[in-house]
């Protein structure tokens, strides 16, 4: 299954491309999924054709491009953070609630 994340204008968004079903030379069906902090999650799918199917097999950013565009937004690359923050949550010897700010390398980051 392919579960590919694209990035978009809006930071409250993603959009997760899942799946892609080809006729060859003929169309394209792509099943994604959009994820918004105000929405949810909400399924989808993009079918294409004629002109966008010969662009598409020349660049991806098309399907990305259109994709965002159906729901007003912009594609944006995503890029993996290098670091994940985490809050290490626990009780000391006391009973006290206590937090720690932990910071993680992020196995998924590749340099430029």
């Amino acid at each position: 299954m392919l579960r590919l994340l694209l990035g978009t204008n809006d930071s409250n968004v993603r959009i997760i491309l899942q799946n892609i079903i080809n006729t060859p030379t003929i169309s394209a069906t792509f099943a994604y999924q959009k994820i918004s902090v105000t929405e949810g999650l909400s399924e989808h799918t993009l079918d294409i054709s004629g002109q966008q199917y010969t662009s598409w097999t020349n660049d991806n950013t098309i399907i990305y491009n259109i994709i965002c565009n159906n729901h007003s937004l912009e594609y944006v690359p995503h890029v993996e953070p290098q670091y994940y923050n985490e809050v290490l949550v626990y009780k000391n010897e006391q009973g006290q609630t206590m937090t720690n700010m932990i910071q993680t390398a992020n196995p998924s980051y590749v340099s430029i």
